[in-house]
């Protein structure tokens, strides 16, 4: 016949013996902080392009209310924006026409520039690296002035390879999509290199935008101009956003 324990003599003898007992963990809320914080930065990173979007759907004359839905819901400065006077289908023909052609001369060049530094031995190769290492730690705004002046006196102004070559050349570096992305939002050079209509990129045409009387500012209509310049590039980047972190991080974790 068996003999009963008792559980408590035996959890004091445990106990004495050195061995703590483990008590059950309560229930911990600490997991939800994070996911908090990350929709909170989500809604703040969204918050700029939803407004975007609601105040490019408003009727010009209700382009100031401050509805969080725009009612009603108008498409006038969607129209407006491919007016003639605006220039802006010209504008965002121009847009491809740079960014894509960035974008090519990029490959091209970065490929070849890639393979030669990474694989083959040759005179002056780290001064060489040294070099353009150092010249893309300079701001792009400082070479403004420098590329206006030459490209003025080589007659390069009002020029595709005046916007093309400036943006390409520091991109040697970065994949085909973030170079697209910087080309096509690429606006200080755009607007430096270029003082005639039919050579504005979007980016710039933008800035043009005149009212009804000329001196007011048309701000639904630059909300759907940005609507249809940024819409493009998220849709690019969501298809593409694997191989631009992939792309990123090649090399930064060793095998």
């Amino acid at each position: 016949m068996s003999t009963p324990v008792d559980t408590t003599k035996a959890g004091t003898a445990s106990t004495a013996a050195g061995e703590i007992p483990v008590a059950p963990k309560p229930k911990s809320y600490s997991m939800i902080g994070p996911y908090v914080g990350i929709v909170l930065i989500i809604l703040y990173c969204l918050a700029p392009f939803y407004w975007m979007i609601v105040s490019s759907l408003r009727r010009p004359a209700d382009q100031f209310q401050t509805t969080l839905i725009p009612n009603p819901i108008s498409f006038q400065n969607y129209i407006d924006v491919f007016n003639p006077s605006n220039n802006f289908a010209r504008a965002l023909l121009n847009s491809i026409i740079v960014a894509s052609t960035v974008t090519v001369l990029t490959l091209i060049i970065g490929t070849f520039a890639a393979y030669a530094l990474a694989r083959l031995d040759f005179p002056f190769k780290n001064v060489s690296l040294g070099i353009i290492i150092a010249c893309s730690m300079f701001p792009g705004i400082a070479m403004v002035i420098p590329l206006f002046g030459l490209f003025t006196d080589i007659g390069w102004i009002n020029t595709y390879q005046a916007l093309i070559i400036p943006i390409a050349a520091p991109g040697v570096f970065t994949t085909a999509i973030i170079v697209f992305v910087a080309a096509w939002n690429e606006y200080i050079i755009a607007l430096t290199m270029t003082n005639k209509a039919e050579y504005r990129t979007a980016t710039v045409a933008v800035t043009f935008f005149t009212g009804t009387t000329g001196r007011d500012i048309p701000f639904g209509s630059i909300m759907a101009a940005g609507v249809i310049l940024t819409v493009p590039l998220l849709i690019m980047v969501l298809i593409f956003q694997r191989r631009i972190v992939a792309g990123l991080t090649a090399g930064g974790v060793k095998s």
